[in-house]
């Protein structure tokens, strides 16, 4: 069997505090398999993350006879294997590790009949199966962008393959349920995305469009009757947007659109609650702030903004108007720095 090279460093606090370099493929250099989900650039992928479920690692990976499939790993070159070709063949099962529900995974699974709908496993290759055909024939709903809040999964359908929807599901067939439909088919653009959980704990927050709404901030309890409209930023069909959220103490910070242009917004989930936090270029131009979970540290979260005065460059927030400003002016003068975060 000619895999190709898996070249794994692994310092996760449920496995080794040393980092252990795990090659699954002896012999088979130059060629890797990719492991994802192991670094802070990974989460610009979909479904990219490594996830930990009693004590062992779960984690896409690619060989040159399996293709993209699902792994795990307790940080042992014993302990690490290929958990089921789902997929036989090059073309691979899997689109990432998907999230952890109690005690089993639920992620984007094709075993070549289905196209990529959601699956659950309990990290072996017998409790790895469907759990929903959202879409019957072998297209596939594309699941993506699984959040994982008290209990149940939260999840959209790519709508590059199909017409999107929004679901949740308690990892049972009978308990996955559409929330919201898209109004459209082979959209260009998610009607459903940047889901996170909502602060209060009970639920998601997402940036959704509906007829007659631009796309808006959204939040959803599980159930149809509890998935409303937040707030409309924009009244009408002009997007509000929901972009970059980033969870900071009991709000999340996110990129919005009002009359004061693309600037940095809060919320606590309730409309009220839904303000904005700071007009870092002041008037209607726009600093379009550009938040991700990498710049956050403690209290604090750093970011990307742009004015007329000083271009591109790191702002820091609080979560306060008093405590957001530029923490650095790298490149004095209109031109900026265009920093890039890699991590705090």
């Amino acid at each position: 069997m000619h895999h190709s090279l898996l070249a794994l460093l692994l310092a996760t606090p449920a496995l080794a505090q040393v980092p252990v370099e795990l090659d699954l493929a002896p012999g088979q250099l130059p060629k890797s398999s990719f492991p994802i989900g192991f670094s802070a650039a990974d989460q610009y992928l979909i479904a990219p993350q490594a996830l930990e479920l009693g004590g062992v690692v779960y984690f896409r990976a690619t060989t040159e006879v399996e293709g993209p499939e699902l792994w795990r790993t307790d940080g042992t070159s014993n302990g690490t294997w290929l958990v089921t070709d789902l997929y036989p063949g090059t073309y691979g099962g899997v689109l990432g590790a998907g999230i952890v529900l109690g005690g089993q995974l639920v992620l984007a699974g094709n075993d070549g009949s289905t196209g990529f709908e959601p699956f659950v496993s309990d990290g072996t290759a017998a409790g790895t199966n469907l759990l929903a055909n959202l879409r019957p024939g072998t297209e596939g709903s594309n699941p993506i962008e699984f959040v994982a809040v008290g209990g149940l999964a939260f999840f959209a359908t790519d709508p590059d393959a199909w017409k999107d929807g929004f679901w949740v599901t308690d990892g049972t067939a009978a308990g996955t349920v559409q929330l919201l439909e898209g109004s459209s088919f082979a959209s260009p653009t998610p009607e459903f995305r940047n889901l996170i959980p909502d602060p209060t704990g009970h639920g998601v927050l997402l940036e959704a469009r509906q007829p007659g709404l631009g796309w808006e901030l959204w939040r959803s309890d599980g159930t149809p009757a509890g998935t409303q409209l937040v707030s409309d930023l924009l009244p009408g069909s002009a997007s509000g947007g929901f972009q970059d959220p980033v969870t900071l103490g009991s709000k999340v910070l996110f990129r919005g659109s009002g009359p004061m242009g693309s600037e940095l917004y809060e919320t606590d989930g309730t409309t009220a609650g839904t303000l904005l936090l700071s007009d870092l270029e002041p008037g209607p131009a726009s600093s379009y702030p550009r938040l991700t979970a990498v710049g956050r540290e403690a209290h604090q979260l750093h970011f990307q903004a742009t004015t007329a005065a000083h271009g591109i460059e790191l702002y820091r927030t609080d979560g306060t108007l008093p405590g957001t400003f530029l923490a650095a002016d790298l490149l004095p003068g209109p031109e900026g720095s265009n920093p890039s975060l890699i991590g705090v």
